[in-house]
């Protein structure tokens, strides 16, 4: 599948990463035996195909802002590396596993824990 220049900025449409490959099974299970797939085991491939570029780089971009943030408040408040770690750690392991539903809820109450503490910092220093 070709992706025009529409879908390389949305993508697909979540969990259609089945239907971009299934033209290429047939390819692939000569090479690697009989199988196939629904996602890439790896969160920002799987974002880039079913989100496309804006949604890569819109998560991308949630993931580095809270990091960032997240260090510059670590300063004054140490406890915020406690939930940058868990959100870099989840990152890590989103290169070689995808999104579950067990872990993917911590990930965002790790990242709104983040952006509390920035602003509850912020706040204190006005």
């Amino acid at each position: 599948m070709r992706f025009d220049i529409l879908h390389r900025f949305f993508g697909s449409g979540p969990d259609t990463l089945y239907y971009v490959f299934e033209p290429h099974f047939a390819e692939l299970s000569e090479r690697f035996g009989d199988g196939s797939t629904d996602c890439a085991h790896n969160e920002f491939i799987n974002y880039l195909v079913t989100q496309g570029a804006l949604g890569l780089v819109s998560y991308i971009g949630m993931m580095g802002s809270a990091i960032f943030s997240g260090l510059k408040t670590a300063k004054k408040e140490p406890i915020t590396l406690v939930f940058i770690s868990a959100v870099i750690c989840y990152l890590a392991q989103s290169v070689v596993n995808l999104y579950n539903p067990i872990v993917t809820p911590y990930l965002f109450i790790f990242l709104a824990l983040t952006e509390a503490m920035t602003r509850g910092a912020k706040k204190a220093s006005l």
